[in-house]
């Protein structure tokens, strides 16, 4: 019950921190707190609120390792995929974007957000790797949040001119 409970809190910390990220709490404007991302500008688009598409995102995420749900210690292989996958999109596309990033949501905001993701990518791999390494729901659990919470955040950027 205990390991139910850590789970459902850490999806609801990921849906908060999804729902910041599209700036729920403070508005789509541009800051460190409201990073741009394509999720923001494809519910846009869509016309889907947000706060919809983050909740759809926050839950779909932790779906990745739904074993978290009955208390399994165990991380799948293919996170590390995932992972690296999602790891070098998100470097291009902040690469491809900084000019643009600069000009329409500020220097300081764009290197803030860069700094941040590239902390998420050194430490998830770490985190990840010690949940492999010595198997425990404590570490699969906090391995997973902190990749469903750069997923939600920094991973995935929109520098350039909302639609």
């Amino acid at each position: 019950m205990k390991r139910l409970i850590l789970t459902w809190s850490a999806l609801m910390l990921v849906a908060v921190v999804a729902a910041q990220a599209v700036g729920t709490f403070s508005g789509p404007f541009a800051s460190v707190f409201v990073p741009l991302r394509v999720l923001l500008v494809l519910s846009a688009l869509v016309g889907v609120p947000p706060t919809v598409c983050a909740a759809v995102a926050a839950v779909g995420l932790f779906c990745l390792n739904s074993g978290l749900f009955v208390g399994t210690s165990e991380t799948p292989e293919r996170n590390w995929y995932i992972y690296f996958v999602i790891a070098i999109v998100s470097l291009i596309l902040y690469w491809s974007g900084l000019s643009s990033g600069q000009k329409y949501q500020g220097r300081d905001t764009v290197l803030a957000c860069f700094a941040l993701n590239i902390a998420f990518v050194v430490v998830i791999p770490i985190l990840f790797w010690q949940a492999a390494r010595a198997p425990s729901f404590g570490r699969a659990l906090a391995a997973h949040t902190a990749f469903s919470l750069w997923l939600v955040t920094y991973a995935f950027p929109y520098l350039g001119e909302m639609p």
